[in-house]
């Protein structure tokens, strides 16, 4: 990496080793390393400020995670799996009207799917705002997804007396 001069494919090439050391060897620490060289040459690189974000996540490093999960996304259009991520991170650190946003966000330039879609409902009930849920599970039912049967079963449950 020392040996780069072209601080673009330096950037790149962190980035490219930090992918690695998070998805395939599971090492946090060394992916939040090289995230962070390839951000010291290029601190727009929104995939390695993701990495960062990840692997403090997965180490506790909340503070740490939350600083580059803001970084990752405030860049041009964030990606899908930025907006994906910081939302499941939000949600786990009980911030549900963030992870509504950053699903509102997801679903304004990427769609609404199934995922969001359940994701959304599972925050909408742990906010007890189980109406709000429950009009969510439904369009669910009604938006031509393909609903594994222990959802469908879930949300028909959730009905009780209503009709969904």
């Amino acid at each position: 990496l020392e040996g780069w001069s072209n601080k673009e494919e330096k950037s790149k090439l962190a980035t490219k080793i930090s992918t690695i050391y998070l998805v395939k060897l599971h090492q946090n620490a060394k992916a939040v390393y090289f995230a962070q060289q390839a951000l010291a040459v290029n601190q727009k690189n929104a995939t390695a400020a993701l990495n960062a974000a990840v692997g403090n996540a997965n180490m506790q490093k909340y503070a740490e995670a939350q600083r580059y999960f803001d970084q990752s996304i405030s860049m041009g259009s964030p990606t899908s799996e930025a907006l994906r991520n910081y939302a499941v991170f939000s949600e786990q650190q009980k911030q549900y009207e963030a992870a509504l946003r950053l699903w509102d966000k997801y679903d304004e330039l990427y769609g609404e799917n199934l995922d969001s879609m359940v994701s959304r409902a599972r925050v909408l009930d742990k906010q007890g705002r189980q109406g709000d849920a429950d009009r969510v599970y439904r369009a669910i039912l009604h938006a031509g997804f393909v609903v594994p049967p222990d959802l469908r079963a879930f949300i028909m449950s959730r009905g009780g007396s209503r009709k969904f």
